[in-house]
């Protein structure tokens, strides 16, 4: 059968297997579309319809930037400046033109990094009353109610909704109306503005977004009609194709608990409050076959504290009987993964289920994971998909995919950051292979740890250590699996809210660096096709169940 994905070029086909959402990523791959069709006649017309179709959705996920918005009337042509689509674009570029905000967006930037968003609040409030009807303030307020999910930021966004003109922009107010309605889980609102907008044919983004907000009002059948038809127009979009899948084979719905003796294992230095509101979620659920090891590993603040507390409740727990570790000096992450993970404790274990000490599963975290074992039981590991906790619209960590970037001596080991350029509108909710999965809660099976090896110290003392583990994992073909329908928080934020200090960074360019002298370009070519046959095998039973 001939199908999209057996037409592209395989480096054209592996960028649209990692993702088909993210501004960056689509415009990517919409400029690589233009230049194919110069350079391959026979397939010129699907590479010039791909890079129109992906240039306008690139657009779809920020209409309001003014680089996209500018590369969309360029594509128009001559005719397009006439048109309704080329008038919304013109009057959003000359908007968007009328002030300069550069110092207004470093003060802002400045305020947020510092998380005071009540004075970036007010900074803001103040400058739209000097300005009521500016996109471009629009555009700010929108940003910063989706960094951070605070209420006042939202106030703004919806006050300059009001304000603002958009005549021959009336489109472009439904899909932005559309975006905050999902944002305060207003589906029904949501899906009224979602049509509205996908019928002016500007924005053919907002037909899976219609479809979620269908799915989370109830109605599943419609839900997935319109997911299809999404599938049936953007054959290329990945994420709409597992979504649907997934939603007619109802995995979305499955749960079971892993097939064994399972052991919860957590590491914890200095992050007393963290670790209690992470033992607070482990213990609001009731288990069966499974125990928790908490390991302190050199904490000098109020760790140990909490560890009693919790040791105290597990002894009217006998579903959750817990051991405690206590060592005097921090160790760091991999070898502390590793003490928990070869402690003599573990010869009683089928599973060992990793947990960050900051992560707040949900009740059926275990049962989600036991799921994608049942569905792929070859698999090397399993993960989830983590938000972030004070605001779960953000995505931090979805299925990880190689992406093809190349140093002076070859391929380097870079994963995908596609999540990290879109809010979660249910578009990673769904189950499939991948390169590697977040090490903030992921189950491994214990019977593959003498094949597999635990984490390797030299990226002590953290960061890299997990998906080095998952790297020599695609190199035995045991893939790892994402499994989108477990939603995890993390209390530490992400982006400028959650930047990490100095010392970290250095860190991780250190243990970048490291990972990078640790696999040679053919093993690094090796993981890239691992990661590509796996995604691409995959695909095609999905697509085929589409098809029927």
């Amino acid at each position: 059968m001939e199908t999209i994905w057996n037409i592209l070029s395989r480096e054209l086909a592996m960028k649209f297997l990692a993702g088909g959402v993210g501004r960056t990523h689509l415009t990517s791959i919409g400029y690589q579309c233009i230049e194919l069709s110069k350079s391959d006649p026979a397939q010129r017309d699907l590479y010039i319809r791909l890079a129109f179709e992906t240039l306008l959705s690139a657009w779809c996920h920020d209409p309001l930037n003014l680089q996209s918005t500018e590369l969309q009337r360029n594509l128009m042509g001559q005719d397009g400046p006439d048109s309704p689509m080329g008038k919304m674009l013109n009057r959003i570029i000359e908007n968007s033109r009328d002030k300069n905000f550069t110092d207004l967006e470093k003060r802002l930037h400045a305020l947020m990094s510092r998380e005071r968003f009540g004075p970036a609040a007010e900074v803001l409030a103040k400058s739209i009353t000097e300005n009521p009807g500016s996109l471009p303030l629009l555009k700010l307020s929108t940003e910063l109610f989706d960094a951070t999910g605070e209420k006042q930021f939202l106030k703004i966004s919806l006050q300059l909704l009001e304000n603002i003109e958009f005549h021959e922009m009336e489109p472009l107010r439904d899909f932005l109306s559309a975006n905050l309605a999902f944002g305060m889980e207003d589906y029904p609102k949501a899906a009224i503005h979602y049509q509205t907008a996908y019928n002016t044919g500007s924005f053919p983004e907002a037909l899976p977004r219609l479809g979620e907000s269908l799915l989370r009002m109830g109605n599943r059948a419609e839900a997935i009609r319109i997911y299809r038809q999404d599938a049936k127009a953007r054959p290329w979009r990945v994420n709409t194709l597992l979504r649907t899948a997934d939603l007619i084979n109802e995995t979305d719905q499955q749960s079971c608990p892993p097939p064994g003796r399972v052991a919860i294992l957590i590491y914890s230095f200095n992050k007393a409050a963290e670790l209690d509101a992470t033992l607070q979620s482990i213990f609001s659920t009731r288990y069966e076959n499974t125990f928790l090891a908490v390991l302190d590993n050199g904490s000098t603040d109020g760790t140990s504290e909490v560890i009693d507390k919790w040791e105290a409740v597990s002894k009217d727990r006998p579903d959750l009987p817990l051991t405690r570790f206590d060592l005097h000096v921090n160790i760091g992450a991999p070898a502390a993964r590793n003490w928990l993970l070869f402690h003599p404790l573990m010869a009683e274990a089928d599973f060992a289920a990793f947990l960050d000490d900051d992560a707040l599963p949900p009740g059926d975290w275990l049962l989600k994971l036991g799921a994608a074992i049942k569905a792929y039981p070859e698999a090397g590991v399993w993960g989830c998909k983590v938000v972030d906790a004070p605001n779960p619209r953000r995505l931090q960590s979805t299925d990880l995919h190689i992406k093809q970037d190349s140093g002076k001596s070859g391929p380097l080991l870079r994963t995908t950051d596609i999540q990290l350029q879109t809010m979660d509108f249910g578009q990673f909710d769904y189950l499939r292979p991948c390169a590697s999965v977040t090490g903030c809660c992921h189950i491994i099976r214990m019977a593959d740890i003498k094949k597999t090896g635990g984490f390797d110290i030299r990226f002590s003392p953290s960061q890299f250590d997990d998906l080095d583990r998952d790297l020599r994992l695609c190199q035995m073909g045991m893939m790892p699996v994402y499994q989108g329908h477990l939603k995890v928080k993390h209390l530490k934020r992400t982006g400028a809210a959650g930047a990490t200090n100095q010392k970290a960074a250095a860190v991780q360019i250190g243990n970048q660096s490291r990972l990078d002298m640790k696999y040679s370009a053919h093993d690094a070519r090796n993981i890239c096709n691992a990661d590509f046959e796996a995604a691409y095998e995959d695909i095609l039973k999905k697509e085929a169940l589409l098809l029927k």
